[in-house]
């Protein structure tokens, strides 16, 4: 009954170590390219009415990316956890942290966009977009605030 206790509490100690590290760096990371590529439009076209359909287009899969980051960011530091004490590489494990994270709320993402948008839903901007930002989100991730999560995980499990 003990060793069930420990392994429950090594598994929170990953999951909070997560949520509380990626989680406002992950959801401030969301909002500020949301609102990054609305100004970035305005400026480029002079006007509003570029970020205004950008803004309508992705206001709700944004809103659900962001919550789907929090729900995997706590399932993933169990994951990390116990990647971590099978003895795998802090880059292989980072890797892994990085993919199942970024998997989880790009779908959220596409999932979201085409209940949003169900009658103008296309492939480039539902599919494809989430794609190849999701390729790029995970490649980035892993060597800076996934490799760091990962290694104050490992770091914890060790004290």
């Amino acid at each position: 009954m003990n060793a069930i206790k420990v392994q429950r509490d090594i598994s929170n100690k990953g999951a909070w170590t997560s949520l509380l590290i990626g989680g406002p760096i992950g959801v401030v990371t969301i909002f500020v390219f949301f609102f990054g590529v609305i100004l970035l439009l305005a400026q480029l076209s002079g006007e509003g009415l570029p970020g205004m359909g950008f803004y309508f287009r992705f206001r709700f899969p944004s809103i659900g990316m962001a919550c789907a980051l929090v729900i995997s960011l706590w399932f993933t530091g169990g994951l990390v956890e116990r990647c971590l004490l099978n003895k795998q590489g802090l880059l292989l494990v980072s890797l892994k942290y990085s993919a199942v994270t970024n998997i989880f709320i790009w779908t959220c993402f596409a999932l979201v966009d085409f209940v949003a948008n169900y009658p103008g839903f296309d492939i480039y901007s539902g599919l494809l977009l989430p794609l190849i930002m999701g390729l790029i989100s995970t490649v980035l991730s892993s060597f800076t605030i996934g490799l760091l999560i990962c290694y104050i995980i490992r770091k914890r499990l060790r004290a």
